[in-house]
């Protein structure tokens, strides 16, 4: 069995496949970062009924430049040295967790957008 797709455009083809990079303030340590982003993650899971695990969503945090990380395309960041958090695979950081680590990590907090 054979499916055809009409497509109306190019544009029809394109997908969104992006993450996002959040860089903390080095406040805190990398274990007590992962410690609030694995508890939001087990209340998800308890709330939705749902089984997501940490390596699900993100990479392991980690310190680093954000400068030589970033290098220039996707902007700036005024944090020289700091815990970068980033998705496991694209689009694997879940919407409802964006504003959690923007609202927790306080104003010392920076997105950027990959994609």
């Amino acid at each position: 069995m054979k499916i055809k797709i009409n497509i109306h455009s190019f544009v029809d083809l394109i997908t969104n496949s992006s993450t996002e990079l959040f860089v903390l303030d080095t406040n805190k340590s990398l274990e007590v970062v992962k410690d609030i982003l694995q508890n939001l993650i087990d209340f998800h899971n308890k709330m939705y009924n749902t089984n997501f695990k940490f390596e699900d969503i993100f990479e392991e945090p980690y310190i680093g430049n954000t400068d030589s990380f970033l290098q220039g395309f996707y902007g700036t960041s005024n944090i020289k040295e700091g815990i970068i958090i980033l998705g496991a695979y694209d689009n694997s950081i879940p919407y409802w967790m964006f504003d959690f680590i923007e609202e927790v990590f306080t104003y010392k907090t920076e997105r950027f957008h990959l994609g």
